[in-house]
């Protein structure tokens, strides 16, 4: 039967780097459970912090970069022998089971997060870093931009003023405001 575990042999060179994107799974629907302050919790982030601290300690990366719900992961030293789903598997739930561990409030169900494996050569790091740091800095404007404008507009009004909007439009109609 072991035949039937096709992706079992899938592998990523050792001798590489690679970087493991963790986003978690349905954490809006969490954020609302937990009652998360909008657009910033700071319990949130250190709980995050948290996590990313963990996984630093089991796994020893080259480096780890947080922001909302996701964490990305550079790693010089490919653990299991490079196996896609072992690898994808056990830094996923490890990281779940680190969240859910360091929630000290009542949760409906189990926390996950999803895994994507990037290969990466040495010139592309910065890029990935600099790609998912602009991704953060759009999330903040965005939820900032909210944030600002629900106060005086309300929620439904705020985010129709926002949507579809780049971060440079928020930042001037904010201006404006």
């Amino acid at each position: 039967m072991k035949e039937y575990e096709v992706y079992g042999d899938l592998k990523v060179p050792v001798n590489s780097k690679i970087i493991l994107r963790l986003d978690g799974r349905s954490f809006h629907s969490l954020a609302k459970n937990l009652n998360l302050e909008k657009p910033y919790d700071e319990d949130f982030a250190r709980l995050m912090v948290k996590v990313s601290k963990d996984l630093f300690n089991e796994f020893a990366p080259v480096f780890i970069y947080t922001f909302s719900d996701e964490i990305s992961i550079l790693l010089d030293n490919i653990p299991f022998n490079g196996r896609i789903e072992k690898i994808n598997s056990v830094v996923a739930s490890f990281a779940a089971s680190s969240f859910t561990y360091n929630l000290n409030k009542e949760i409906a169900k189990p926390i996950a997060f999803d895994s994507r494996i990037i290969p990466i050569i040495d010139d592309d790091i910065y890029k990935y870093f600099k790609w998912r740091q602009d991704e953060a800095w759009r999330n903040c404007i965005n939820a900032y931009g909210i944030h600002i404008l629900k106060s005086k507009y309300g929620d439904k009004v705020a985010n129709e003023k926002i949507k579809g909007l780049k971060s440079s439009d928020i930042h001037e109609l904010l201006f404006g405001e």
